[in-house]
C-alpha cells in the first residue's frame, strides 16, 4: 500500500493482477510439489516485493540465491518448504482481502 502512495483502490487491483501468479505458483509448487528452478524464484520474488508480500519476496530471494549458487533443488529443501509455506500463507492473505473488498462492493 505504501508502494502505491496509500492509494488502496490502486492496491487492491494489484492484487487482483498477482492472484493468477500466485495460484499458478501454487499449483505448480504447492499443489504438485514441483522443484522451483532460480527464474521462477526470481519471478515470485519481484511480484511479491512490489506487492509487499515481504515473507515471501524474503524466502524467494534465499531460495534463489542457493539455486543461483549452483545448488540444486535437491540440496535446497529447507528454503524450498519455507518458500512453499511462505506462498500459501500470502496466497490465502491475498484471496482473503480481495473477497473482503467484493464483499463491500
Amino acid at each position: 500500500l505504501r508502494r502505491m502512495g496509500g492509494d488502496q483502490a490502486a492496491f487492491i487491483t494489484a492484487l487482483g493482477l498477482a492472484m493468477p501468479s500466485l495460484d499458478g505458483w501454487h499449483a505448480k509448487l504447492v499443489q504438485q510439489q514441483q522443484a522451483c528452478d532460480a527464474i521462477v524464484a526470481h519471478d515470485i520474488k519481484g511480484v511479491c516485493t512490489m506487492m509487499g508480500a515481504a515473507s515471501l519476496a524474503q524466502a524467494a530471494h534465499v531460495l534463489e540465491s542457493a539455486l543461483r549458487s549452483e545448488q540444486t533443488a535437491e540440496q535446497t529443501p529447507a528454503p524450498l518448504e519455507a518458500l512453499r509455506l511462505a506462498l500459501s500463507t500470502t496466497r490465502e492473505a491475498v484471496a482473503r482481502a480481495l473477497r473482503t473488498v467484493a464483499r463491500r462492493a
